[in-house]
């Protein structure tokens, strides 16, 4: 028979079992609480431990949990690189939008960094941060989701939209030979470089206020 535990109660047998791992290893019991048992110990509590969203807006708008962690050496989703995501979309009420882990749905292919941009916000957010093999759950409210507005009849107003996220590959559109796509490479390297100098021009234009 399982036994499930209380929040309340795992976290002070999470204490107890450190108190006790610290009291052998101060008094001599080392071979109980040898390096071994002590990795064991900390393995258990970073697998029973929840994991801490990620703030991504800064407001608590886009929060992002990671679910499967990638490979330290897989490729990021960096901007300028095109992305295949695997997704899931729901609402609060646990109406699912899409699901491509059921049925026949394809997963989806956007440019990372692209204005406007071919996904939701939180998306914008997230994807620049993932690495290939990576899913996470993003908690979008409106503004990070379908907005205001929605996308009616499917999407209410004001809708918070929760999406799972999984990474399969990125496409760097830097060696691509299609027209298409050294276009969109052409026309984001033209916006970053009109975004520096118009913070370049801001910052000049503060300092000179600044020396008035």
């Amino acid at each position: 028979q399982n036994v499930v535990l209380a929040p309340a109660a795992l976290v002070l047998l999470r204490i107890s079992l450190l108190i006790a791992t610290a009291t052998k290893m101060r008094y001599g019991s080392l071979a109980s609480a040898s390096p071994p048992a002590v990795r064991r110990l900390v393995a258990w509590l970073a697998m029973t431990t929840p994991p801490t969203p990620l703030d991504l807006s800064g407001d608590g708008g886009c929060l992002m949990t990671t679910l499967r962690e990638p490979l330290p050496t897989a490729a990021r989703a960096s901007a300028g690189v095109y992305a295949t995501v695997r997704f899931r979309a729901a609402l609060a009420d646990g109406t699912v939008l899409h699901d491509s882990w059921e049925g026949e749905a394809p997963p989806l292919q956007v440019r990372v960094g692209a204005e406007p941009s071919d996904a939701a916000l939180g998306w914008d957010l997230a994807l620049p941060r993932m690495r290939v093999g990576q899913q996470v759950r993003l908690e979008c409210g409106p503004s990070y989701a379908y907005g205001d507005a929605g996308a009616p009849p499917l999407i209410p107003p004001s809708s918070p939209v929760t999406f799972e996220l999984e990474l399969l590959s990125v496409r760097d559109l830097m060696s691509s030979h299609n027209p298409d796509e050294v276009d969109f490479v052409e026309r984001y390297r033209e916006l970053v470089a009109t975004k520096e100098r118009a913070k370049a021009g801001r910052a000049t234009e503060g300092r000179a206020t600044e020396g008035r």
